[in-house]
């Protein structure tokens, strides 16, 4: 009999020894994956770990790679413009191209200095000497603004180790029109002088900036998005000038310096209703453009805010207007004028251009008597000729909002001496700037109401609002008053025998001014007139004369005033303000009313004159 298991047990056997190698296997293959997965997190944590060290504390060779493929690049705004009334630009910003060098590019030495000095217009030697200058510099820069002319003979050129790069540029479309008042900006886009420096916070764009990355080439790949800030455009600035009457101003005025041989002169346009400045011209002009050249400082100053001088007989027109105000004389009583020459109660001797008798009150500033003026504020206290004086705006800023402006000298009745109640009614004694001359004659012209001189009217949609402290319109003397001094300045003009500013278009109403020059640290040695003073006790040049007219038309609603002051004028040359800036303020009065569209009087020639006055 035979002792084998039966089949069905070993079959369960079988089983059984299957079911543990199953068993067996699973559990090896749980094991390993265990310790893949426990090595995969060691390595992943090993590898996070070094990713950290290389971020924090990277190698300097990896550091350095990192550097030169992660760049960042600046952004730069446009600065805002600066345009006259009509906005036609004056000052602007655009895009010119900067001329550098990298030596590392350079694949031929030997001529390319004379190559890119001749084919572009620079000296080869000063190109070498800027190349072994700085041997480990890559940015060696030739010109900071090249032509583009000189741009387009670049592109053609072609030459390894030469580059061009943009650069935003200030450019003056108007060349030297309006130069002092415009000013200047430095090659780092900030304003230095004038205009660009008074209003450079607005005017000024913000720059922008983002990052990106670059590859082994330095090829820019993708922006970081993240670091983007956008730039910001400065804002533009329309002023109340006219390129047109400015045009016409500094004309005029270089005429008159050149013919009467004269050092400098200013000549300034208003609105007596609104106090707009329509023109502002200086001679000698100056070009914002050429501001490096040494040889332009002497003239960048805005002299009819900076430079004073005393007004002479252009001030007897506000003494007269203040007086007749007061009651202190009527425009139809006479004044005894003495013939020309008159002693007053302190022993000082008063004299008259012209040996007049009998004048009345009007005809005292029609023929602009000394010694009917100094009898006449003889009626008066200092105290109340002070606030004349000053109720016309003179001893303090004219309120123009221009860089640089100097009040004068006004001095307080304290300080006065025994002269100054017969200096000042004729323009001694006191010291003013060109605006606030113009400020106090426009007052005249507005009806007797004192308005502050802007450059920034509202209305004309300027993006960038100029806020300023204007006093506002002061009522100083009454419309009757005002238009007896037009009157009175109308027949001074029309009965001129030579007729210098008599107009055969308008109705001119004007005085004239001729002030001794007193002397200065800058002329002391220059020689005295003997026997005269100035108010600071200085003394007077001998034979040097500031000549000044102001003047404006039509005399019933005046539209514009024009002053013209001319410095340093002498007897040979002519020196009388009538003579010398008389017919300036004519010439100037005529064309800019005509410019305007103001009707004039009718006469045989106006039609040809209104077509010439409008090409």
């Amino acid at each position: 009999m035979s002792n084998a298991p039966p089949p069905t047990r070993r079959r369960a056997d079988w089983a059984t020894q299957a079911d543990q190698g199953q068993a067996r296997a699973n559990a090896y293959s749980l094991w390993v994956g265990r310790s893949l997965l426990i090595l995969t997190s060691a390595t992943l944590l090993l590898l996070l770990g070094r990713v950290y060290q290389l971020q924090s504390q990277p190698d300097p060779r990896i550091a350095e790679l990192r550097e030169s493929q992660n760049a960042s690049a600046r952004l730069t705004g446009r600065r805002g413009a600066l345009t006259d009334r009509r906005g036609r630009p004056l000052a602007t910003t655009r895009t010119a191209y900067r001329l550098f060098i990298d030596p590392h590019k350079i694949t031929r030495f030997g001529g390319f200095s004379e190559t890119v000095g001749y084919e572009l217009g620079y000296n080869p030697a000063e190109i070498e000497r800027a190349i072994y200058r700085n041997p480990k510099s890559r940015y060696i820069v030739i010109d900071h603004r090249i032509t583009d002319e000189q741009a387009a003979r670049f592109d053609e050129l072609k030459l390894p180790g030469l580059f061009k790069e943009p650069v935003v540029v200030r450019d003056y479309p108007q060349g030297s029109l309006a130069g002092q008042l415009i000013g200047f900006v430095g090659r780092d886009g900030i304003g230095l002088d004038g205009l660009e420096r008074h209003h450079n916070p607005q005017l000024a764009a913000q720059p922008g900036q983002y990052s990106f990355l670059r590859d082994h080439r330095a090829r820019r790949m993708w922006l970081d998005t993240d670091s983007y800030t956008p730039q910001i455009d400065g804002q533009n600035i329309r002023l109340s000038l006219d390129i047109r009457i400015q045009a016409i101003a500094e004309q005029t005025l270089a005429e008159t310096v050149k013919k009467h041989a004269a050092a400098s002169g200013q000549l300034v346009v208003m609105d007596p209703a609104t106090g707009e400045v329509l023109a502002l011209a200086h001679y000698p002009p100056f070009d914002p453009a050429t501001f490096q050249d040494p040889e332009t400082e002497a003239v960048r100053r805005l002299r009819v805010v900076t430079d004073v001088f005393e007004p002479g007989s252009t001030f007897k027109t506000f003494v007269w207007a203040g007086l007749t105000e007061m009651n202190a004389a009527d425009p139809h009583e006479t004044f005894d004028c003495e013939n020309g020459l008159w002693v007053m109660p302190n022993r000082r001797r008063l004299r008259d251009a012209k040996e007049f008798d009998q004048l009345s009150w009007s005809q005292v500033l029609q023929h602009s008597s000394n010694i009917g003026m100094a009898k006449a504020a003889a009626r008066v206290s200092q105290d109340d000729l002070h606030r004349i004086i000053a109720a016309f705006g003179f001893g303090q800023p004219s309120g123009a909002d221009l860089p640089g402006e100097v009040t004068g000298t006004f001095r307080p009745v304290a300080d006065w001496s025994s002269y100054s109640m017969g200096s000042l009614p004729m323009g001694q004694e006191i010291s003013v700037n060109a605006m606030q001359l113009m400020r106090a004659f426009a007052a005249i012209a507005n009806h007797g109401t004192l308005l502050t001189p802007t450059l920034y009217p509202p209305g004309l949609g300027q993006s960038a609002p100029i806020t300023t402290t204007t006093p506002a319109a002061q009522r100083i003397v009454s419309a009757r008053t005002a238009a007896l001094a037009r009157a009175a300045l109308r027949a001074a003009v029309a009965e001129d025998k030579q007729k210098r500013v008599e107009s055969e278009l308008y109705p001119i109403f004007g005085k004239s001014g001729t002030a001794q020059l007193p002397r200065t640290r800058d002329n002391q040695n220059q020689q005295d007139t003997e026997g005269q003073t100035s108010g600071g006790g200085g003394g007077y040049l001998d034979g040097v004369y500031v000549s000044s007219f102001v003047g404006g038309a039509p005399v019933d609603q005046p539209r514009l005033v024009v002053g013209c002051f001319i410095h340093e004028t002498r007897q040979a040359t002519g020196h009388y303000g009538s003579t010398v800036a008389g017919p300036a303020v004519k010439h100037v009065l005529e064309q800019s009313l005509l410019y305007l569209g103001v009707p004039p009087l009718p006469s045989a020639d106006s039609t040809d004159r209104v077509a010439q006055a409008s090409d």
